[in-house]
Parts: structure tokens; C-alpha cells; sequence
């Protein structure tokens, strides 16, 4: 639980909601949005309106960053997790984003080492 281990205080806000649902005052109202292996969770059709939904929710010249679960071993129609690439994650997000920086993670969790890539996007200013 993030709000249990680091607190409740502005300026951070917490949420565990339906990204694909979210209300509409949550429209370009964040500058930064976080996502740590919810990529390769959901079913690989659905991932294209995942990067439209986070690029919905972010103001212009905000930063998405992800720390993705690639080259699981899994059988791309077996999951979750489901297959992904370095490869696929950008496709999805080059669409929408700037590539910003990415590299391998200093840390993974147990059992991912050099399977977790980090990826810093930006949202463009228009667009």
C-alpha cells in the first residue's frame, strides 16, 4: 500500500482506480504518471488504449514512467503476465510520447533480473 509506506501529504496524490474509466475531472490534471509491470498484466489488445488513456490524463509536458516486464518467457496467448518487448512497448508509445531516457532498472524484483526495462516519456506540448 503506497499511501502505508510513504505517507498521505501533498504534493502526492494516490490512486488505484480504472484507467480506462477514469472521471472526467482527472483529464490532463497529472504531470506525472508512474506504472511499475501494468503493461504486460493487461491482455496485448488492450494496450494501445492504455497509452491513450494515460496520454488523456496528462497535462502537456508531462512525464510517464514505466518500468516494464519484458521477455517473460510466456507464450504471447498465455498470461498474465502477458509477452512484451522492448520493441512493442515503444511502438505503443512512440505513437503518443518522447522518449526521454531508458535503461535497465539498478534493482528488479526477484526472478526479473534483466527482464524489467525503465522507460521515461514525455507527453509533447501540443498534440
Amino acid at each position: 500500500d503506497a499511501v502505508g509506506l510513504y505517507g498521505d501529504e501533498a504534493p502526492l496524490q494516490w490512486l488505484a482506480d480504472n484507467i480506462f474509466a477514469m472521471p472526467p475531472e482527472h483529464l490532463k490534471s497529472y504531470d506525472r504518471i508512474w506504472e511499475h509491470t501494468c503493461y504486460c498484466a493487461m491482455y496485448p489488445y488492450m494496450r494501445e488504449s492504455y497509452v491513450d488513456a494515460i496520454v488523456s490524463l496528462l497535462r502537456p509536458n508531462a512525464y510517464f514512467v514505466g518500468t516494464f516486464f519484458i521477455e517473460t518467457g510466456i507464450p504471447l496467448d498465455e498470461g498474465p503476465p502477458y509477452f512484451t518487448s522492448r520493441d512493442d512497448v515503444f511502438a505503443n508509445f512512440e505513437r503518443k510520447f518522447h522518449l526521454v531516457w531508458e535503461g535497465k532498472p539498478s534493482k528488479s524484483y526477484e526472478g526479473r533480473e534483466g527482464r524489467e526495462w525503465v522507460m521515461v516519456w514525455r507527453k509533447p506540448i501540443t498534440g
